[in-house]
């Protein structure tokens, strides 16, 4: 999504989120938020509210996972779920960020 579009989307989810029911959880309205896919939604959701329900996965995430053996997929969704697999869960914010910065450092795109 490019620079342009996504503040209309953080003002429109914003309020869409103040709307919503108090009773459901962060994590349950993020998912239902037009326009955010899961690692958008993680990033959000682990910074904002502490609640981890994910990795956050990127390029560089993913191309470190696999290089290490960690994934056997490059798709993000699915090492996404092959991490939670074989990650503790008390690591997974911090291991998506660690492992980003890393890929960034060192991998050559």
């Amino acid at each position: 999504m490019g620079q342009r579009l996504r503040p209309p989307f953080i003002i429109r989810h914003h309020t869409t989120m103040a709307d919503q029911c108090s009773t459901e959880t962060e994590a349950a309205r993020e998912r239902r938020l037009p326009g955010v896919a899961r690692k958008t939604a993680n990033v959000v959701l682990g910074n904002a509210y502490g609640i981890v329900e994910g990795i956050v996965v990127d390029t560089h995430c993913k191309r470190v996972s696999y290089r290490l053996g960690l994934t056997s997929s490059t798709a993000p969704e699915k090492s996404e779920k092959e991490l939670m697999n074989v990650i503790q869960k008390k690591d997974w914010f911090s291991y998506g960020y660690l492992a980003i910065a890393n890929g960034r450092a060192v991998c050559k795109a």
